[in-house]
């Protein structure tokens, strides 16, 4: 009768997470069957036909990296109707589903599930809280941010599941003490995999994993095998840090001071950005040229665009004004002293950040994609409002810990926190860098960010509730005299 119970019981345990996940497969599938699959016409170029497997393999083109470049040859995409888009970007769209759509849809489905298991695992050991928390996890994986990428033949979608494969194996790895480099291999794996289909993805990934080096250095000099494989992870990194390092090098030395000419004309919204180029240049930036960065930030493209018009040239030549692509990029602030102008910085926190919270393809894109107006919504509450975007997940997660505690350490939730400082700070370089381009090139940052607000916020609630817990237990109870004796004769 006992064993029948706790068969019962252990049934019982797991019809519940197996339902929820029945229940987010089944949206994402919906959702995926029920959005047009197109492709930007940009990721043909990156295929090119005189292209060898050599060629391919060393990142000719550069985004997105070679692994992207194999599977587009591996899963060849037969072209269909053509459509432009008023900036006259072309893309195609499909009768059915390209087999590349297929797979990055699949990887996707198994890598925010194995994030959600681990959520699951780690938020232990009331059963209530760990599904709450691993549906978290979960829920961010249905916004619009996440699975609209789905149906477009892009490296995104892969990129942000890679980078997810990677923060759920690294959080594995902060959880064995005794052993940690199982999953630890795990993640250099998908640190590999996410650089090879978008080499922009590497920087936090890099600064994370040799945080965590140096965190169980101590452990692997115990063992010959664990040094070993201490070794192998430090060599692995440094030359993906290196190849990073060549790649940036390549695309930023095309032109003389590309970096700088992309961030000036990406940062002409920014009052104090254009105020100290001003100052340097001795002349007022072309009226034409601030229409032209205001323009398309208010349609919804946030990208490095040049800001080189027609109408600026011709202004520049009739008022003598800064209108040119090259002499904004010369007597812009340089990335450290844009990094070090608190000015810049609080108007680029103010401005800028909430915009690259909500990394979703452009307005146009959407509209093609008949994507509901409500979802987009949902999608910018959710992510776009910036920092009251992370506070309300914070909050959600704060709840989720207060009302089911968890066995959290302290250096669990330090390493996460550490990570998750890492991807605001290779957000904000990558957006500088890039000349502001996080739109796109940013989605796997700031989806990490809010997942590990919320897990650190469920951590570390679960720790303060449990504390305080024990604190009102231990207290001493007020001696409020000798309780009554009672009679012998009253049971």
């Amino acid at each position: 009768m006992i064993a029948a119970g706790n068969w019962l019981i252990q049934r019982t345990r797991l019809v519940i997470p197996s339902s929820v996940f029945l229940l987010y497969l089944g949206i994402r599938l919906f959702l995926f069957l029920s959005t047009a699959v197109v492709t930007n016409q940009d990721t043909w170029a990156f295929v090119a036909s005189e292209d060898d497997l050599r060629e391919i393999v060393e990142s000719k083109s550069t985004r997105p990296g070679f692994i992207y470049q194999l599977l587009l040859r591996g899963f060849p995409i037969a072209e269909g109707a053509i459509f432009t888009q008023d900036a006259g970007l072309r893309a195609f769209q499909y009768e059915g589903i390209p087999a590349v759509a297929v797979m990055a849809f699949v990887v996707s489905i198994l890598c925010w599930s194995f994030l959600a298991a681990v959520t699951y695992k780690i938020t232990g050991p009331h059963r209530q809280g760990q599904l709450m928390a691993a549906s978290g996890v979960l829920a961010i994986s249905l916004l619009p941010a996440v699975w609209v990428w789905d149906s477009i033949v892009v490296s995104e979608t892969l990129a942000i599941s890679f980078t997810i494969g990677w923060l759920a194996s690294f959080i594995m790895a902060s959880q064995i003490s005794r052993n940690p480099y199982i999953w630890f291999f795990a993640s250099l794996i998908f640190m590999f995999l996410s650089f090879g289909v978008r080499p922009s993805n590497a920087p936090v990934m890099i600064g994370a994993s040799v945080f965590f080096l140096a965190l169980v250095l101590p452990g692997a000099l115990k063992s010959r095998a664990f040094l070993i494989g201490w070794l192998t992870s430090a060599w692995f990194i440094s030359n993906i840090a290196s190849r990073t390092l060549q790649i940036s090098e390549r695309w930023t030395g095309i032109w003389e001071g590309v970096v700088d000419a992309n961030r000036s004309t990406a940062f002409l919204i920014l009052p104090n950005f254009v105020q100290i180029v001003e100052a340097r240049a001795g002349r007022a930036v072309c009226d034409s040229s601030m229409n032209f960065v205001s323009t398309l930030w208010r349609d919804g493209d946030y990208g490095s665009w040049g800001g080189v018009t027609e109408a600026s040239l011709v202004e520049r030549g009739a008022t003598g004004c800064i209108g040119g692509w090259e002499e904004l990029g010369k007597n812009a602030p340089s990335f450290l002293e844009t990094l070090l102008s608190p000015g810049i910085q609080a108007q680029w926190w103010v401005d800028v950040f909430p915009h690259a919270m909500d990394p979703l393809p452009g307005p146009l894109l959407l509209d093609y994609l008949q994507i509901s107006p409500i979802l987009v919504s949902i999608n910018s509450v959710a992510l776009g409002q910036g920092w009251l975007s992370l506070a309300a997940w914070a909050l959600a997660g704060a709840l989720i810990g207060w009302f089911f505690p968890t066995k959290a350490r302290l250096s669990e939730i330090f390493l996460l926190a550490v990570t998750g400082a890492g991807s605001l700070a290779g957000f904000w370089i990558l957006a500088s860098l890039d000349g502001g381009a996080f739109d796109r090139h940013g989605a796997p940052y700031n989806l990490i960010i809010p997942v590990i607000i919320f897990l650190v916020s469920v951590l570390t609630s679960g720790i303060i509730s449990i504390r305080l817990r024990n604190f009102l237990r231990q207290r001493p109870r007020k001696n409020l005299g000798p309780a009554p004796e009672r009679s012998k004769g009253v049971r």
